[in-house]
C-alpha cells in the first residue's frame, strides 16, 4: 500500500458541537482539537512500457549504422586497391628483378633522366613506363633473335660434314 500525509478538516458548526458536549464553545479560545487519522490505500501503477525511443527515430538510426558499415567496407577496398596493390606489386617486381641477376637495363635507358635531342638541344624528358615497356619488350626481342640466330647458325652443317656422316651410317 502506499501511506501519504492528507489533511481533513471538520466543520464547526454550533449543533455539532452542542450535541457532543452540551454546550456552546465554538468561540471558546482555550480549546483546541487536533485530530491525526492515519489510513492505509490501495496503490497500483500502470505500467504500460513503451520503448524509450521512437519507432522512426530507431529505424532512421539503423539506416545510419547500416550506411556506415558500408562506406567502412567500401572505404577498406579502396584503400586495398588504391595503396596495398601497387605496393606488392612493386615488392614483387623487385623480387623478379633481384632473382633475375642476368638482365640488366642497358646503359642508355633507365628510369632515370633519359637525354633526348630536341630542335632546341638536349632536353630531360622522363620515360613513361609504357614507353620503358614497349624498348625493354624490343630489346628482348632483339635479344631472343640474335639467341635463334646463333643457335641456327650453330646447327647448320656443311655439306660436306653431312655426307660424311651419312656414309657412315
Amino acid at each position: 500500500g502506499r501511506w501519504a500525509a492528507t489533511f481533513a478538516e471538520n466543520s464547526l458548526s454550533d449543533e455539532m458541537i452542542y450535541e457532543q458536549d452540551g454546550t456552546y464553545i465554538r468561540y471558546m479560545a482555550p480549546r483546541t482539537i487536533l485530530t491525526i487519522t492515519f489510513s492505509e490505500q490501495s496503490f497500483f501503477l500502470q505500467n504500460n512500457q513503451k520503448p524509450v525511443v521512437r519507432i522512426a527515430e530507431l529505424a532512421f538510426h539503423t539506416l545510419l549504422f547500416c550506411t556506415l558499415i558500408i562506406e567502412l567496407f567500401a572505404l577498406t577496398f579502396l584503400v586495398l586497391k588504391l595503396i596495398s596493390k601497387p605496393f606488392i606489386h612493386l615488392i614483387g617486381c623487385r623480387w623478379r628483378r633481384s632473382n633475375n641477376q642476368s638482365f640488366e637495363f642497358p646503359t642508355t635507358l633507365s628510369k632515370k633522366n633519359v637525354h633526348k635531342e630536341n630542335s632546341s638541344g638536349m632536353i630531360n624528358h622522363r620515360l613513361r613506363s609504357f614507353e620503358l615497356r614497349r624498348k625493354l619488350r624490343t630489346l628482348r626481342r632483339q635479344k631472343r633473335k640474335q639467341k635463334t640466330d646463333k643457335i641456327t647458325h650453330e646447327t647448320v652443317r656443311e655439306p660436306s660434314n653431312f655426307a660424311i656422316e651419312s656414309s657412315t651410317f
